[in-house]
């Protein structure tokens, strides 16, 4: 028993210390600047199934039948594409922290984020036809591992930054605010992506073709059991609910 109560106040003391860790900061903050993005594809989707009849009717007299074509082209460039939106915002968050403590070794964030990005597709299975990026990854079925991509690849693309040999020197500082940025972070980007293409090649190895569809099914396959009755997700929504006010409980007494 005592032992059993030791692993609790170890578990729970663990996910403490990470709701307070900066990566959540990360990506709260990540999520806050998607907003506008999110938002916008709410509403596209939102005008087109409005759930009334007549306003459908309405809708389809005066547009005609492809009407919802106009929201669904903003659902492509935006919820449809959130994944890489979000790996993005990641890689430029972490970066503009880090040249907060590091004023005399700053990493340009916008470089950080487009590394997250192509971190990203380093590691995502293209699709059969044409070799083209599969869109059922790139929406919400792919945030969660573009989350870990973006944080993963931000930091090591920081930690060969630090690394004063693997800068690139070539222009002084006052050259300009974008170049010297640049050459410095040449072997550092290279160094990544060299990186993730070997985790991908070892995954590949594995017999593990699709990475995301992996991650997914980890993810997915505990909540598929429940099914979708109302009474299973009224007994999961309840079991939650004990389990957080337990754990409160319980945190408040170890931190007291």
């Amino acid at each position: 028993m005592a032992c059993q109560v030791k692993k609790n106040k170890s578990f729970l003391l663990f996910w403490v210390r990470a709701a307070n860790s900066e990566y959540l900061s990360v990506v709260r903050n990540a999520l806050t600047l998607t907003l506008p993005v999110v938002i916008a594809g709410a509403a596209a989707v939102l005008v087109n199934n409005f759930p009334v009849p007549a306003y459908q009717r309405l809708m389809i007299f005066v547009f005609g039948e492809g009407w919802r074509s106009f929201g669904g082209h903003i659902w492509n460039g935006t919820l449809a594409i959130l994944s890489p939106v979000m790996v993005f915002t990641i890689g430029y968050s972490i970066a503009e922290q880090y040249n907060l403590k590091n004023p005399f070794a700053a990493a340009h964030p916008v470089i950080s984020g487009l590394l997250s990005f192509c971190s990203l597709m380093t590691i995502m299975e293209p699709s059969t036809v044409d070799f083209a990026i599969p869109y059922n990854w790139m929406g919400v079925n792919g945030l969660f591992l573009a989350i870990f991509t973006g944080i993963g690849s931000a930091e090591l693309f920081l930690f060969f930054h630090r690394i004063k040999r693997l800068r690139i020197r070539i222009l002084p500082e006052d050259a300009g605010t974008t170049m010297p940025h640049v050459f410095s972070a040449l072997i550092p980007v290279l160094l990544t992506l060299g990186v993730f293409s070997l985790f991908k090649v070892s995954m590949n190895i594995a017999g593990v073709r699709d990475i995301h569809a992996l991650v997914y099914d980890m993810l997915v396959r505990p909540l598929k059991g429940m099914g979708n009755k109302l009474s299973a997700a009224l007994l999961y929504n309840f079991a939650l609910t004990e389990k957080i006010a337990a754990a409160d409980d319980t945190i408040d007494r170890l931190l007291v």
